[in-house]
């Protein structure tokens, strides 16, 4: 009976409009702004990377050339959902500001490492050196480590210390260039791609410890 009840209430439930015409609109923004801006054309925009490559170089890339980056993309973007969906739903406020600010940096993040930009666009495009984009990133997350120290001290404190470790190790590598070859690949990237998977670990524990407190 029960379940019955609240089957009925879900089912009835009808979809917002505005639910109905977000993600249309959504589309149709990022479409129009491939459109009218000048670096590439449309038919480059919507194509594959792959098939960009090959179009524009006459060379095709093997089909898993850059697969563990896309993975580290996927986990950055997965903790934006987690982090982001579970600040929404929560009543606590400071909760709310602490899911909400990791969901917001890890999408930044992912944004960077996606389109290069602290690596390619900010130094060669618009005039901005690597290294501010890394004290940039840095600070913020010191930042919300120092306003929220308790709270991420008994939640998950010790997966944001081995993912910060992971991040330095990458940082001072690609900075200072101490190894050569695949060796600096290795350290450098690997490195990067294990802390963010803890980063993922610790922003979802996060949010699984927050949810059940809220509960209560």
């Amino acid at each position: 009976m029960y379940f019955s009840e609240s089957h009925t209430a879900i089912s009835g439930a009808r979809t917002p409009t505005w639910l109905l015409l977000l993600p249309a609109i959504c589309a149709a923004t990022l479409i129009l702004i491939a459109a009218v801006q000048p670096w590439i054309t449309l038919t480059q925009a919507f194509r594959d990377v792959q098939a960009v490559v090959y179009k524009i170089e006459n060379r095709d890339l093997i089909p898993l050339a850059g697969f563990l980056s896309n993975f580290g993309i996927m986990a950055w973007v997965a903790t934006f959902a987690i982090s982001g969906f579970s600040a929404l739903m929560i009543r606590s406020k400071r909760q709310t500001v602490l899911l909400g600010s990791l969901s917001i940096l890890t999408l930044v993040l992912a944004l960077d490492d996606f389109f290069i930009i602290h690596e390619r666009v900010g130094p060669k495009n618009l005039g901005i050196p690597e290294k501010l984009f890394f004290l940039t990133y840095g600070l913020s997350a010191i930042a919300i480590v120092i306003a929220f120290f308790k709270d991420i001290r008994d939640m998950a404190g010790d997966l944001l210390l081995i993912a910060f470790i992971c991040f330095f190790t990458s940082v001072t590598v690609d900075a200072f260039y101490i190894l050569d070859g695949v060796p600096h690949r290795l350290l450098e990237d690997g490195a990067k791609l294990v802390g963010i998977a803890y980063w993922c670990a610790f922003c979802s524990r996060l949010a699984w410890c927050s949810l059940e407190a809220d509960r209560r």
